[in-house]
């Protein structure tokens, strides 16, 4: 139910965003397009990347509440064998 969500959200903020910027300059070309369509890329690579990142993950995968992620652990994991 969670990995639905993290993957839906930046989806349905990105698309419209970068669908309605496009459309925005085509119907109405007032803004600058070397900074536009650059944003607008990445913005689309960042989508990409969002989903990328969740493609292997299972309902099972995902970390519950009140754990702490990975490099954190291993961080306090090196402060306790250093002391």
């Amino acid at each position: 139910d969670l990995l639905g969500v993290t993957i839906a959200c930046p989806l349905g903020f990105g698309i419209p965003l970068t669908l309605g910027s496009t459309l925005n300059y085509v119907v109405e070309p007032k803004a600058d397009p070397t900074l536009l369509f650059p944003g607008i890329l990445c913005c689309l690579c960042g989508m990409l990347a969002d989903t990328a990142s969740h493609a292997n993950r299972t309902e099972g995968d995902a970390p519950t509440a009140g754990t702490a992620p990975p490099a954190l652990e291993a961080a306090e994991q090196s402060k306790t064998v250093d002391s």
